[in-house]
């Protein structure tokens, strides 16, 4: 659990943060080391989240830095200016379709990921008045901000669809949409404050992305932290549309992407997901 306790925990619970690795190893295995070798042209845009050096941080992985990580492309990090006006969506959506399209004949994997949707909400200015117009609050939950952003990121999504589309790429290529955690309904301020009896307590800010109807959010185990959407798009292979209600991991991902490459991890690595292409 990586910086999760003091903010989205409960103040109360007698816990404390493991010791963490902040800097991911150069000759570790990846995904993207993975498909690279398999010939695959790889990229990452968007969230890092590996690195707090000179390699990245949590906001993009440094474009001199992409090769040891497996990626041939990277960008620097969102502008503030962008952050501000919708997360940077737009600019990271672009650079997507440009690498999509610099690959018209070589398999590619293209690692985007987004910053909406995550703290702070942000999204462009006319999008949100017309949801105001519309009767959403300023604040809480359904406000015009978060509804905004959210047809934005669909959007920007589904311009890229588009130019798959375009390109003739569409019953061949796999495309994955999933969400890290679900929505925060509480968070405490790290730092304690004394209350009127003497006694010290965290104080407690806002959460406005509640995952109702499963129990908590952001920073527990219980399903409104943990259980989240998972979209799989792949013409060429799945003949038509359906739910599986069988829960799946995050880390199930690197075993089945391997596979649909032809490919598999390398052999001195212990892989921890299952391969999921049968499913």
């Amino acid at each position: 659990m990586w910086h999760v306790i003091p903010w989205y925990g409960l103040p109360w619970a007698r816990v404390a943060e493991p010791r963490f690795r902040e800097q991911f190893p150069h000759e570790r295995f990846t995904l993207a080391k993975g498909l690279q070798a398999a010939g695959y042209a790889t990229a990452c845009f968007g969230k890092w989240h590996l690195n707090t050096n000179a390699d990245g941080n949590y906001n993009s992985l440094a474009p001199k830095a992409a090769e040891h990580y497996g990626f041939d492309v990277s960008t620097e990090a969102v502008p503030k200016v962008a952050m501000e006006h919708d997360r940077g969506v737009t600019q990271l959506t672009d650079h997507a379709i440009a690498f999509i399209e610099a690959h018209p004949s070589q398999p590619w994997f293209c690692y985007l990921a987004h910053h909406a949707r995550h703290r702070v909400l942000a999204a462009p200015r006319a999008l949100i008045e017309r949801y105001r117009r519309d009767g959403h609050p300023q604040t809480s939950l359904g406000n015009a901000v978060a509804m905004a952003s959210l047809e934005h990121l669909d959007t920007e999504i589904c311009r890229i669809l588009r130019r798959i589309d375009q390109l003739g790429q569409r019953e061949r290529t796999l495309v994955l949409f999933v969400s890290d955690n679900g929505g925060v309904t509480d968070i405490y301020d790290p730092k304690p404050q004394r209350s009127a009896d003497g006694s010290w307590r965290l104080g407690k800010l806002p959460g406005d992305l509640a995952s109702r109807p499963f129990r908590a959010g952001k920073g527990s185990a219980y399903e409104g932290g943990l259980r989240v959407p998972m979209i799989v798009h792949w013409p060429g292979a799945l003949a038509s549309p359906r739910v599986e209600n069988g829960p799946v991991h995050m880390v199930d991902l690197l075993p089945t992407l391997l596979a649909a490459a032809g490919t598999r991890a390398r052999a001195d690595y212990a892989t921890d997901g299952a391969n999921l292409l049968p499913l």
